[in-house]
């Protein structure tokens, strides 16, 4: 996470994402989708992706599940554990 902007998100990568996808495997897909534009971000430059923009997305890291039918079954924002993540990915997988 080279273009993190807050201390927590190199941490949610490491101690929640990685975890999760490593303990679902191949039940779940996991897609990392970069905030800021590459392209600038390697000039210096930190400019939000449209997405960013259009969600209101106003901190990083943030995690969505998303239910096999494309609605969002969970958003979290900023500081969040493994745990959580894992409840609310449980309780899709049981369904």
């Amino acid at each position: 996470p080279a273009f993190c902007q807050t201390r927590f998100c190199g941490p949610v990568m490491e101690s929640v994402i990685i975890p999760v996808a490593e303990q679902y495997g191949d039940r779940i897909n996991v897609l990392h989708v970069e905030p800021f534009s590459l392209a600038s971000a390697r000039e210096g430059k930190l400019e939000p992706v449209a997405t960013v923009q259009e969600w209101g997305l106003l901190q990083e890291p943030f995690v969505f599940v998303v239910a096999q039918d494309g609605t969002i079954a969970a958003k979290f924002e900023g500081i969040m554990e493994a745990e959580e993540v894992s409840a609310v990915l449980d309780a899709l997988l049981s369904e």
